[in-house]
């Protein structure tokens, strides 16, 4: 088990230093089994907004979203339990990706073009 909270704010942390909180721009999360049995009540699914942070930048919006993530989760072999994405205001997301069982926050960011694409 792991706790989603302290497993985005660690990566989080890794790539956009210390003001992280202050780079969020928005923000959805999706927690739960997609092959949900409803007959089974093992997994609470859960969707989880931060809507696009708009000037006045609101910490406590950011802080509240992160505050909602405070759960545990299966993060051993099997099924996929966190989807979602976080976008950020330099225009760089994290995207939720899952592999064999194991899952993980990956960054993303536009490519720079190629200057042989410019005209010349």
């Amino acid at each position: 088990m792991i706790n989603a909270n302290k497993e985005l704010q660690r990566r989080l942390l890794e790539i956009y230093g210390n003001n992280f909180v202050s780079e969020i721009l928005a923000a959805e999360i999706i927690y739960g089994d997609k092959d949900y049995d409803e007959d089974n009540d093992e997994f609470e699914s859960k969707h989880i907004n931060l809507p696009v942070v708009s000037e006045p930048y609101s910490l406590e919006q950011v802080h509240y979203f992160l505050d909602s993530l405070d759960f545990e989760y299966p993060n051993g072999y099997g099924l996929q339990y966190l989807y979602g994405t976080v976008w950020m205001k330099d225009g760089s997301w994290l995207e939720r990706k899952e592999y064999d069982g194991s899952e993980w926050w990956v960054c993303k960011k536009t490519p720079k073009i190629p200057e042989h694409l410019f005209k010349k």
